[in-house]
């Protein structure tokens, strides 16, 4: 007694047994035909889940899936590159090495930036959430009403591109090509008809301020106008009552001066004649005499406690 012969094989049919059929054993024996052909069929499957098993356990058949549309292309590098790592999938296109990976997060990138994220689309203009992302009329409304000015909003004239940013010499706006510094400078000094002190300005009235709170200022006058407390404090200018006369810088009209300086107030020197009338006495008949006063007389005085022009009251302010 022996086993049958089997071949890998794919029978295309197992054949079925007639009534005429003979009794025949042995190998090619027609009893044996049906049971053979099933072998056949059976090793043929064994041998095609042996070659998947081998693949699956080879180490490279985890990494990734290739497609492209031929060997040709495949071999020019022309080919999808599909596969996962920790961080989520991926398919890359081997030729530019680019592509979308759907992270674990759920976000979907391209090239290594979100464009698509977890977070919901919102139409609003003004949510600005980390939870949301703007859609296309959000933006489209956000442009119209604060970088497009103009006829765009109903203000008159055409409309204009506005772009709004800070930059060293401050806040700067530039209107279609021309720029300008829209934001006061530190240091600057201004004066306001109201007793309230604007957002980013200080009265100028001497006061002693934080040298790191106003490190900006600080920079630019330092201790000119007094060292505060000489080690965490600086005097602001103190303009309370004063004129301002422009610092000279070398024109020769007001000699001496640095920035900053004070000056009490003065009148430039001067005199005032006074007449004297030689007067005959005629009282003595035919006698004669002249009079004269050697004494230096004085005008009567005139004016108030201060000599200054016509003036109005307003707060000093310095830009912090």
């Amino acid at each position: 007694m022996a086993n049958l012969s089997e071949i890998s094989r794919w029978e295309a049919g197992i054949y079925q047994w007639e009534t005429s059929d003979p009794v025949q054993g042995g190998p090619n024996g027609i009893d044996n035909r049906p049971t053979r052909e099933l072998a056949n069929r059976t090793r043929w499957l064994y041998d095609e889940l042996g070659r998947v098993k081998a693949r699956m356990d080879d180490p490279n058949f985890y990494k990734s899936i290739t497609v492209s549309d031929s060997k040709a292309l495949f071999d020019a590098g022309n080919y999808l590159h599909i596969g996962a790592d920790a961080t989520g999938g991926y398919i890359r296109n081997k030729k530019t090495n680019k592509g979308i990976r759907l992270q674990n997060d759920g976000t979907l990138q391209y090239d290594g930036s979100d464009i698509i994220t977890a977070r919901k689309v919102s139409h609003n203009p003004d949510d600005y959430t980390v939870a949301t992302v703007p859609s296309s009329f959000a933006l489209n409304k956000a442009f119209d009403n604060s970088i497009k000015r103009g006829g765009a909003i109903g203000l008159g004239g055409t409309a204009h591109q506005i772009a709004i940013g800070w930059d060293t010499p401050g806040l700067v706006a530039k209107v279609d090509t021309q720029t300008f510094n829209v934001g006061v400078p530190t240091g600057a000094i201004a004066y306001f008809a109201h007793t309230t002190i604007p957002f980013g300005w200080l009265k100028a009235n001497g006061a002693a301020v934080s040298r790191t709170v106003y490190a900006n200022l600080f920079a630019l006058i330092g201790t000119t106008y007094g060292a505060g407390d000489g080690r965490t404090t600086f005097n602001l200018p103190d303009l309370r009552g004063e004129f301002i006369r422009s610092w000279d810088d070398g024109r020769t009209v007001d000699n001496g001066r640095v920035i900053g300086s004070w000056q009490a107030d003065e009148f430039r020197s001067h005199s005032h004649g006074i007449g004297v009338k030689s007067m005959s006495d005629t009282d003595r008949g035919s006698n004669t005499s002249t009079v004269s006063i050697d004494t230096v007389g004085q005008t009567d005085p005139a004016g108030g406690i201060e000599t200054r022009p016509r003036n109005i009251a307003l707060l000093a302010c310095i830009k912090a």
